[in-house]
This record gives structure tokens, sequence and C-alpha cells, in this order.
């Protein structure tokens, strides 16, 4: 068996202190770099159209996964960034 263990970044939340409403994304595209450039090998965001409780409230700033992760990707040196969901989410969705 040859499983090396890797690292990955999650953003459960785009909620960040000091950064407006319309600065969210750009915030998220300067940590998905820093986490690249830390050797992260993988970035995740969360796949929720509202924020869920325990992270946050229902009614904070959220970005839809696929989306966000797409745009993440064309910001950064990675072709593509997975996604956390689970699978009966993804295949409701693809369907």
């Amino acid at each position: 068996m040859n499983a090396m263990p890797f690292f990955g970044y999650h953003m459960p939340s785009f909620t960040y202190p000091g950064v407006p409403p319309d600065g969210i994304f750009e915030h998220a595209v300067e940590l998905a770099r820093s986490a690249e450039s830390a050797g992260f090998e993988l970035v995740t965001v969360m796949d929720h159209f509202y924020q869920i409780t325990g992270i946050g409230k229902e009614e904070e700033p959220m970005l839809e996964g696929y989306t966000t992760l797409g745009a993440l990707a064309r910001e950064t040196r990675r072709r593509s960034w997975p996604r956390w969901s689970r699978p009966s989410t993804s295949s409701r969705r693809a369907a």
C-alpha cells in the first residue's frame, strides 16, 4: 500500500473580520494562494447555500461551492481544486 498523507485547507465560512461583503472572493483567493504556497495539496469550501449552525449564522455570506472552486482554480497555479461534499449531495445536484 502506497498511501501518503496530504494536507488540505478548508474554508467553512466566508465571513472574515474587516472584509466587506464585496471583498469576500478576493480574500478567499488570497487564502487559497497562501495555502498553495504553504504546500497544501487541496483547498475545499463549504457546499451549502446557507451557512450551517455551528459554523455561523444562516444569514452570513456564502459563496456557491462549484463556482467558487472554479474561480479559485483560475486564480491559483492549480488547474482544479477538489470539492468537499457528501456523495448524496453531489449525486442529487448532478441528476
